[in-house]
């Protein structure tokens, strides 16, 4: 096997591995590993021993699994009937089990495959539990030719890393799935979260948390600990985390505060849970979630909404979700970097087109107005 050979199988051996961690990585590296063996697609799957039925696919592949494939062909499928016996090696090959001169007059490779320009596969079972069996297939045109022995040769070769890429698949996958699923929910929250491990050192921030830190109008990170603008504050910020540590599981109501802004807007609401053993599935250690809510700060969903109900232009409708929280003409004004006298123009307007001739009625019909939302 020349080097430049060496390096390709090394290169689809490090994808696949990766594949396993990163879900999304699996089409990619299954397109190399297709074009190792000259094949029109690869795939892999997870299937159940009992029924033959797919619990996991991956691959990008030009078959369409249709009702008819499963209520006929699948059960005529004769590398399915030779993959499941015991006696079965774990490198399967369509010339194992059948000649081409059988294959030109069996339904499966006449009627199913012939159609999709399919005839010779290449199979090798990676690994398999009590309940499962994981296999990666490379299914190649009939110009191709059947397999060769270099083409089993190289499979040999790579068997281990797909043996260990499959594994972790079955082993990891499923927990790895809801470790990205819940990091990618915490980037939706309109809300800060801060993660924060036993020392009070940040793990990890979402999206909203970073926004707010980083507008340092009261809670800012320095050194990689959560800092409060206030000395007091930051004291009770403290020992709260510190009781909420020690109490650990006992601690089952969250704990809370509120933190005052330099801009004078609104205060943060913030409240610390304990998340406990269950956070090791994701983040490898105990940690807090602190969360950060910012009364001045609603879904832009909100606004479209608002908007779309009332008539009501972008900055109008922003104005009035501000008065709702209780942000005054003025600090909005000034967080905005307008003049007072354009805030009220536009405040009159609002509460115009809301029909109320107060600030107190236009904060009564948008929380009314969110109420009916919900």
């Amino acid at each position: 096997m020349g080097q430049p050979q060496l390096d390709q199988l090394l290169e689809v051996s490090t994808q696949f591995v990766a594949s396993a961690v990163e879900p999304d990585r699996w089409e990619s590296a299954l397109g190399e590993f297709s074009r190792l063996f000259d094949g029109a697609f690869a795939t892999f799957e997870v299937i159940d021993k009992s029924t033959g039925r797919l619990v996991d696919y991956f691959g990008k592949s030009n078959v369409e699994i249709t009702k008819e494939y499963l209520d006929h062909f699948m059960p005529r499928n004769p590398r399915l009937h030779f993959g499941m016996q015991p006696t079965a090696g774990k490198i399967l090959h369509d010339n194992q089990f059948i000649s081409d001169r059988e294959m030109d007059r069996h339904e499966f490779y006449q009627d199913f495959l012939r159609p999709f320009d399919l005839r010779y596969f290449l199979c090798v079972n990676a690994y398999q539990t009590d309940s499962h069996v994981c296999a990666f297939t490379v299914q190649r045109n009939g110009n191709k030719g059947p397999v060769s022995t270099d083409d089993l040769a190289m499979l040999h070769s790579l068997r281990p890393a797909l043996s260990r890429s499959a594994e972790i698949h079955v082993t990891h996958g499923r927990r790895l799935a809801r470790q990205a699923g819940l990091e990618a929910a915490l980037h939706c929250m309109t809300d800060g979260v801060i993660l924060i491990d036993s020392g009070g050192s940040v793990v990890d921030m979402n999206d909203a948390a970073t926004e707010i830190t980083q507008r340092d109008d009261g809670i800012s990170i320095f050194r990689g600990q959560v800092v409060l603008s206030q000395a007091h504050a930051n004291s009770k910020l403290r020992k709260l985390l510190g009781d909420l540590i020690r109490a650990g599981v006992a601690a089952d109501v969250p704990a809370s505060m509120a933190v005052q802004r330099r801009s004078q807007l609104p205060p943060y609401h913030l409240r610390a849970h304990w998340l406990g053993r269950e956070a090791r599935t994701w983040t490898g250690r105990p940690v807090i979630a602190l969360f950060a809510h910012d009364p001045c700060h609603k879904a832009a969903m909100d606004a479209g909404l608002l908007g779309e109900a009332f008539g009501l232009s972008p900055a109008e409708a922003n104005l009035a979700i501000a008065i709702e929280a209780g942000v005054t003409v003025e600090a909005y004004a000034r967080t905005g970097g307008v003049s007072v006298a354009t805030i009220r123009t536009q405040l009159q307007k609002a509460m115009q087109k809301l029909g109320v001739q107060r600030q107190l009625d236009l904060a009564r019909s948008i929380s009314a107005f969110r109420g009916d939302l919900r």
